[in-house]
């Protein structure tokens, strides 16, 4: 689902925040991902553009041959934000 979840947003030419990606997978499956499940699926599509903006942590369309992937802040900051909401 990851993988069809960032394919169809960047054929779309649009990204997708890690936040959001998490909670889509956590309805749709009762599961939060974890890096490995993250950074595998970044590798099926064959990379990502990663771009940070204080807790928020936006997905784009690899345009270089080299990807960035999900690091351990990357997680804590999209926790931080996923959390937030169900406090909502």
């Amino acid at each position: 689902d990851v993988v069809k979840i960032l394919e169809g947003a960047f054929a779309k030419n649009e990204s997708v925040f890690l936040h959001e990606l998490l909670w889509t997978i956590d309805a749709k499956h009762r599961l939060i991902l974890n890096l490995d499940e993250i950074n595998s699926a970044i590798d099926l599509i064959g990379g990502i553009r990663k771009r940070t903006d204080g807790d928020v942590v936006e997905l784009n369309e690899l345009e270089l041959e080299k990807s960035d992937y999900i690091i351990d802040e990357d997680m804590i900051s999209a926790m931080k934000i996923y959390n937030e909401h169900l406090k909502r």
